[in-house]
């Protein structure tokens, strides 16, 4: 059995390429109000501790911050839009990690996601290679 950890207020998919409503979810996890979060550096970091656990092993895990949710993931947490993501991983698909990762990074920084959103924008992308 495989599973995601998270803390904090971002979420994580695990999921198959193409399945985008068919995934494993963990959900954000707020502090008392909206943009409290939780940081492993907390005494408490277990406290807000979330583990899902999921069946077979997935062919992509996104783990993202809730900055990154404005635009990978799909309207009430609804899966992932693949509107975004599904290009993401193909063009991701087969790269070089150096080379995805420094694509992705100016993905994040670029002016079209700063205009969706000025939150932290943090995406983990891991894709299943046979």
């Amino acid at each position: 059995m495989t599973s995601i950890r998270l803390i904090g207020h971002g979420a994580g998919f695990a999921l198959e390429i193409g399945c985008w409503e068919a995934f494993a979810l963990s959900r954000p996890e707020n502090g008392e109000f909206a943009e409290q979060t939780f940081f492993y550096t907390m005494d408490n970091w277990r406290e807000p501790l979330r583990v899902t656990f999921f069946g077979n092993t997935p062919e992509v895990i996104v783990l993202m911050s809730d900055g990154a949710m404005a635009f990978t993931a799909a309207k009430n947490l609804n899966g992932l839009d693949p509107k975004f993501i599904a290009p993401v991983i193909r063009y991701l698909d087969g790269l070089d990690e150096h080379v995805g990762s420094a694509a992705l990074a100016r993905t994040l920084a670029s002016p079209q996601t700063h205009a969706i959103t000025g939150d932290d924008k943090t995406l983990l992308l891991a894709l299943k290679r046979a």
